[in-house]
Order: structure tokens, then sequence, then C-alpha cells
């Protein structure tokens, strides 16, 4: 997953496969338009002008994903910025502060994404009708289903998928025909000609602009774009066009700039932050659902001021023969009104603020009972300056004026009780909104369950708890398998 994200380029990655012809091909466009420069010009300021729009309105999901990231990685002492629109770092309030970093959010992630792993769903392919013809071709799409689906090592690409649904709560495939792969069946005018095949491509939340963020459904947004950074020397090669050398930002890892660790000893982890990458450039996919203009649909790609592609949706993979855009949507909790779900990750942050700030001040607690703090009459001891520097060591001597009174410790208070019972109590919270409960988490029975049927019940309730995001899943490989 770190890879995956330190590859993220303007909040798109990796290499699309989508081999479709240059737009030399389709100056005559067989659409029923002139590509002239004008129309050119139009279609090009009309999806620059969509890309800017769907990026203002999703940015506060994008800073979710972000802060999300941050608390699993364990850089947690860091917040979203309403003025400036970024995360923000939050500072050390005192040298001697504890603040160290005690993340559930990491194992509660690793469980779940253990539990997900198991799901490996069964695809079938029922026939429209008994009539034996249709039996007979449900069964032959029933064999190219399973071999896709073992090509494609889909059980690989769904746990990968599983990993950004929880991060982010959303995550999307896209289905394309990649002529590149399969057998190699002859040459054409030199170039190598394969048979090519089906090509499963894992999308994270990051390249996906949907129409509205608040249209629930792919099926609700009537045109989606799909951003992904190339280099260009790839735009040329995929597309025959030359674009000069540009700059994309993209998200890598860096040490944290504020103070971690305790009292006499600093620490850091890992964050997400931008940095300028040469040589590469954001390549626009503008996918428009079929309607009265357009009844096959549009996809539009453009790069930067050049347009690379213009034609009609390239798959009849809809409904009845229909052609429809190529994406399938999976999310981890399905958030009524709204296009990208919501992660589990994002309901434990105020928990995991609460259990480090409570951690950290028992530790300070510790800290002045262990180092105590030493009381003293003013100008009644000599050598105050070296104990000062140095502090008290033990066998260390304290030279105090004649008739003053001596230096003493002051005494703490004891630790009230309040604080461990709200320790238990954020525990437990971490259970019930997590879903994980102890025997998932720690692999150990809770305290004071000591039945096995108490524990089959247990067991039970986990399995519960995460079946809806598992559901999300094989509906997700469900509607792929359709495409």
């Amino acid at each position: 997953m770190l890879n995956q994200i330190m590859q993220m380029v303007g909040g798109a990655f990796g290499k699309n496969n989508h081999n479709v012809d240059n737009i030399e091909q389709v100056k005559e466009s067989t659409y029923g338009e002139k590509m002239d420069t004008l129309f050119e010009e139009e279609v090009i300021n009309h999806v620059n002008n969509e890309f800017t729009r769907r990026q203002s309105e999703r940015i506060p999901f994008e800073l979710q994903w972000q802060l999300n990231m941050h608390y699993l990685q364990g850089h947690q002492y860091c917040d979203i910025d309403d003025q400036t629109q970024q995360i923000k770092e939050i500072p050390k309030p005192f040298w001697y502060s504890e603040r160290e970093v005690y993340n559930h959010i990491a194992p509660i992630y690793e469980t779940r994404m253990a539990k997900l792993g198991r799901v490996n769903p069964a695809l079938a392919v029922r026939p429209a009708t008994n009539d034996i013809n249709d039996i007979a071709t449900a069964k032959i799409c029933k064999n190219i289903v399973d071999s896709t689906y073992t090509k494609q090592e889909m059980s690989r690409r769904i746990k990968n998928a599983c990993g950004w649904s929880e991060i982010t709560g959303s995550v999307f495939y896209k289905q394309i025909w990649n002529p590149n792969l399969g057998r190699l069946i002859g040459d054409m005018e030199g170039q190598e000609v394969y048979e090519g095949d089906i090509e499963q491509i894992m999308v994270p939340p990051y390249e996906i602009y949907p129409d509205s963020c608040f249209r629930n459904d792919l099926s609700e947004n009537k045109s989606l774009i799909h951003a992904k950074a190339y280099h260009v020397d790839e735009i040329s090669e995929i597309w025959g066009k030359e674009i000069k050398s540009t700059t994309a930002d993209v998200f890598t890892l860096a040490a944290t700039k504020v103070g971690l660790g305790g009292l006499g000893y600093t620490a850091t982890v890992n964050k997400i932050k931008t940095e300028t990458k040469k040589d590469h450039a954001v390549v626009i996919e503008y996918y428009e659902r079929p309607c009265k203009k357009y009844p096959n649909g549009r996809l539009i790609i453009i790069c930067k001021d050049e347009l690379l592609y213009y034609g009609e949706l390239p798959y009849a993979n809809g409904e009845d023969g229909k052609r429809d855009l190529p994406f399938s949507r999976q999310v981890c909790i399905d958030i009524p009104g709204l296009f990208f779900g919501e992660s589990v990750i994002t309901r434990l942050i105020p928990v995991q603020r609460s259990y480090n700030a409570l951690k950290n001040r028992i530790r300070e607690y510790l800290n002045r009972v262990a180092i105590q703090n030493l009381a003293y009459e003013e100008g009644s001891i000599e050598n105050i300056e070296d104990i000062e520097a140095d502090g008290l060591a033990p066998g260390d001597h304290v030279v105090y004026k004649r008739n003053a009174r001596p230096p003493s410790f002051m005494q703490n208070a004891p630790l009230p009780a309040e604080f461990t019972r709200e320790e238990d109590k954020l525990i437990n919270e971490f259970i019930m909104i997590s879903g994980v409960s102890e025997i998932s988490r720690n692999s150990s029975a809770p305290t004071g369950v000591g039945s096995g049927i108490a524990l089959d019940i247990l067991t039970e309730q986990d399995n519960t708890r995460i079946s809806l995001t598992a559901e999300h899943v094989r509906n997700a490989i469900i509607r792929t398998a359709k495409h």
C-alpha cells in the first residue's frame, strides 16, 4: 500500500493500457460532428472546466482520505485546516509533554483486511430462458468469467482494492480491452498483432471525479472523469502525441516536523506530503453516458491543451448490449446521498485522539512521580545552578544555608481511578465502532469469557458486523463480471 501511495501522481497513478486510436484518425468524426479546430478547442475547454469544478467539489473528501492515511501510518498529531484546505500539524505545547502514539487503528485495519481476504466470490451465469441455446450460452459465459477471473488474479486485486476501500471508503474497478495481451497471431505493417484480452484495473478514488459527489451510485452520474498521471514518453507511445516536458504533483513520504516521543527522547513517523515530479502530465479521460444527442455516449481524452481522442464509448458493456461506463464501485460503508463511501478509520479517529491524550497524561503523571519536583526556599541552596542544570541524581549532596528549611520533593496526589475507567471505555469504543473484538484482534478471549458457546457467539458477531463490507465487495465483483 505504501508503494502505491508513493507512486500516486496528482491523485492518480499507474499505467492505463487504454489503447485507443490517435486523434488524427478521427479528424473527420464518424460521430456526427466536424472535428475542426474551433470544435476541438470547445471540447478541450469543456473537459478542463469540468475537471476544475469537480476537483473543487471533491476537496473535503480528499482531505479526509489523506487524514485517514496519516492516522494509519501513525502520524496522528494532525488535523484538517479548513482555511488552507490542507493537513496541518499540531505543535507540541511544552517541551516536556508526552507525545507518544498508541496506534490502535493499524491493528484494526490489519484484522479487517485479514477477514475481508477470505471473501472469494464464486461467480455464476444463469440462462435468460429455458431454451437450450440460452443454457449453452450461459455455460460458455461461465467459462469465460472463470477464465478471466483466474487470468487477472482477481483474488490479489480484490485484496488490494479492499485496502483502498478500508482507508478511503471507496475503490473502483475499470474494465478495458487490452489489444497487447494474449497470444501473438501475426504482424501487420511491421507491427506485432496479438489476440487481445480483457484487463482489470484497480482504480483508487483519488483518480475518480464524478459528475456530482452527492449522487449515490455510478448509475446516477451522467458522466465520469478518470484522471491519471503519465510520463510524457508513455503518452507519446500510447496516443502518438508529443507533450512538452511538464510537472505533476505526487504523494511521497517524509518525516514529521512536530515533536513526538516523551521526556528525554524524540521520535518521528512518516507522513504523506506533496512534491513535484518532472516529465509527467495528467491525462483526463471524460466518459459520458448515452443520451439523445449522443446515443452511444462519448469518450474524450485530453492532456493539457491537447486532444488525444474523441469518439463514442468504446465498449458495449451495459444492459442489453448498450454502451456504458466501464467502471464498478466498491465501498466500505455506503452513505445514502454520497458518491464516495465512508471508511471505518474516519469513525475511529476521534477515539484514537482521546486514547493518545489519555495515555500520554498517564505517562506525564508517572514522570512526575519518578522524577519529582524539588521545592526549596529562595536563596537557601548553595549549588542551585548545578541542580538546575543536571538535576538531582541519587547520592548527590545538597548544600543549604544554616537555619533554612531543607529542600524536599513535592508530593503528588495518587492517579485518579477515572483514568483507568476511561481507558477501558475507549477500548470498548474501538471494538464497538470497528466491529473487531478482542478475539479477532488479540487472538484471545475477552476477560471473564471462558465458555465455548460464548466464544462462538462472539466470533459469529464479529463475522456479522463485517459482513456488510464483505457484501459490498461481492456486489462490486458481480458488477465487474457483468461488464
